[in-house]
């Protein structure tokens, strides 16, 4: 979401294994702002949020286990 809290349609989403930076995957977040990824192999990431005109956002050291789903939130901001 932006700071209004209005949804952010098409920032990509970058989720790479910590350790190894060539295993990754990608998607684009919809028109409601909501993304996922299904099939990640259990691991940490970090997870990397991007759209133009806006700041990008990283998360390092996201533990994601087998049959867990999990839930983040990120406010992205304008680029001054």
């Amino acid at each position: 979401t932006d700071p209004a809290k209005k949804p952010l349609q098409k920032a990509a989403i970058i989720l790479r294994l910590t350790t190894q930076t060539a295993i990754s995957y990608q998607t684009k977040t919809d028109a409601k702002g909501f993304f996922g990824i299904a099939n990640i192999k259990p691991g940490l990431y970090d997870i990397e949020v991007s759209l133009p005109n806006f700041q990008t956002i990283t998360e390092t050291n996201i533990r994601f286990a087998p049959g867990k789903e999990l839930k983040r939130k990120y406010i992205m901001n304008p680029v001054s």
